[in-house]
């Protein structure tokens, strides 16, 4: 998991640097999109209604986030920044899994300790490319202290109660708290697009959420009609 995480982060920070934000947002946001695919292909979960307008909402979301935050990039460099956005993307949707796997019964905050330490010290030799000041290792590190690390703690303790493709679906409001935040601090605008974002981001959640409440009690009313 360390070394998932420690790919899917330096991934992702190339990608942001060589491609439109747009772009790289959109791809890097498509882990819930993997996950519920990767259900289908495995057998777990049928295609029907429910799937189609998730899968719908959850595209709709991730364009108009992308709009959202819309800049500008050019070059050659776009091609590889997509890639590496995608490749984001897998570890997170691998990383959900996982954690959704096995954080029964494990600490929370030890377990999200111990897989930010891994991807910490596997991203050490990247500080030699590029040295950042005191000041910047200070700000990094009250915000890895005070965001990251916690973040990473409750995703492990929710993970223990939601499904992946919940989480992963869940996991999208990461750009539309971002817009929130940045128009509280006013360093952006809340706009339009990232509140009918946000909409279409928990009436995905909620249809998940129906789902499989209706799916237990199908199976807890098949078992009991067995026992009878």
């Amino acid at each position: 998991m360390g070394l998932l995480e420690a790919v899917n982060l330096v991934t992702f920070v190339i990608a942001l640097r060589l491609g439109p934000l747009p772009v790289v947002v959109a791809l890097h946001l498509t882990a819930p999109v993997l996950l519920i695919v990767a259900k289908v292909v495995a057998g777990r979960r049928k295609v029907g209604t429910v799937l189609i307008t998730e899968l719908v909402l959850v595209i709709a979301a991730i364009v108009l986030i992308a709009i959202g935050n819309a800049d500008s990039a050019g070059g050659a460099r776009i091609a590889i920044a997509c890639v590496l956005a995608l490749v984001s993307a897998g570890c997170v949707a691998a990383l959900i899994s996982m954690v959704a796997a096995h954080s029964g019964g494990r600490d929370p905050i030890a377990s999200a300790g111990l897989q930010l330490a891994t991807a910490a010290l596997l991203g050490l030799p990247l500080l030699g490319m590029t040295l950042p000041s005191a000041a910047e290792a200070a700000q990094l590190a009250v915000i890895g202290a005070g965001l990251l690390g916690p973040g990473f703690a409750c995703y492990w303790w929710a993970l223990q109660v939601v499904d992946a493709p919940t989480a992963g679906i869940i996991g999208l409001n990461e750009a539309v708290a971002a817009s929130v935040i940045g128009t509280v601090i006013g360093v952006a605008h809340l706009t339009v697009t990232t509140v009918t974002a946000t909409i279409l981001i928990l009436t995905a959640v909620a249809l998940e959420q129906r789902h499989r409440r209706a799916r237990s009690f199908t199976q807890n009313v098949a078992v009991l009609d067995c026992g009878q």
